[in-house]
């Protein structure tokens, strides 16, 4: 058996076996996960890094924080105009205040990069959104951005404020 090499280190495929979606246990959580996305427009894959990962990440992106944009505004949940025939109480009508800080694709953390790009990733998002191909976004500084926590951080998604001791 040969050791495991990030990123693949860094996902728990026992119970998220998105390396082989041929499998029993790959073809179940498809399944769920387009399940979840057509119910509810995404999912979530509590544990899919391990703590270990999660935390290396969160380091990784902590000591490059300060290099971030930092932005403030109003915005819906999805960030789009909200369409004139939704109700008044639907969520994303909603405009609420934001304040989040970004790091560009080309200062994230060569990790970080390395799992944004990892094939069986990108594979598995191609299947469990049914799509025939991705087209993985070309702008050296937009391809993949992250929200580094900062004391004041909150967006429409996120009802709470987000902490960086959250990992």
């Amino acid at each position: 058996m040969t050791q495991a090499t990030w990123p693949e280190s860094a996902v728990d495929l026992a119970r998220w076996p998105i390396d082989d979606p041929e499998g029993e246990g790959g073809r179940r959580l498809l399944a769920d996960v387009r399940a979840d996305v057509a119910r509810l427009g995404a999912c979530t894959l509590d544990g899919f890094l391990r703590l270990a990962a999660t935390r290396r990440l969160a380091q990784k992106v902590a000591e490059v924080a300060d290099g971030a944009h930092h932005h403030e505004g109003r915005s819906t949940p999805y960030l789009e105009l909200p369409g004139d025939d939704w109700p008044s109480g639907h969520p994303r009508v909603r405009w609420d205040a934001y304040s989040l800080a970004a790091l560009a694709y080309d200062r994230i953390p060569e990790a970080l990069g390395d799992l944004y790009r990892w094939p069986p990733l990108l594979e598995w998002v191609r299947r469990a959104l049914s799509l025939v191909q991705i087209h993985p976004y070309a702008d050296p500084l937009g391809a993949c951005n992250v929200a580094p926590p900062h004391q004041h951080s909150t967006t429409p998604l996120h009802r709470a404020p987000m902490r960086a001791d959250d990992a």
